[in-house]
């Protein structure tokens, strides 16, 4: 089961959460455009820095381009996501 995220100012709170199961069958899921709109319209940080939140917790990734004013599900970019930060934190996971 993964936890993901809708308009999270704090990218680690799901971590916690997860984390607070104690199971590896609860992990953490983000949705890129999500994080992108709570970027543009709370405040939160950028999508990058929910993957490094999540770190080995992340267990799966809505991609999603947005322009940070709402859902959008526009096709990769389409919007004004920053791709390149978003893949090399993903790379970075085991």
């Amino acid at each position: 089961m993964v936890i993901e995220n809708i308009e999270d100012k704090d990218p680690h709170i799901r971590v916690a959460l997860a984390e607070s199961f104690q199971s590896p069958a609860v992990a953490v899921s983000i949705d890129t455009g999500h994080a992108h709109y709570a970027h543009g319209y709370t405040g939160a940080p950028p999508v990058d820095y929910y993957v490094k939140a999540a770190g080995n917790f992340l267990q799966h990734v809505h991609l999603q381009d947005a322009d940070g004013y709402a859902d959008r599900h526009w096709s990769l970019g389409e919007g004004s996501i920053h791709w390149h930060a978003v893949f090399a934190a993903l790379a970075k996971l085991e």
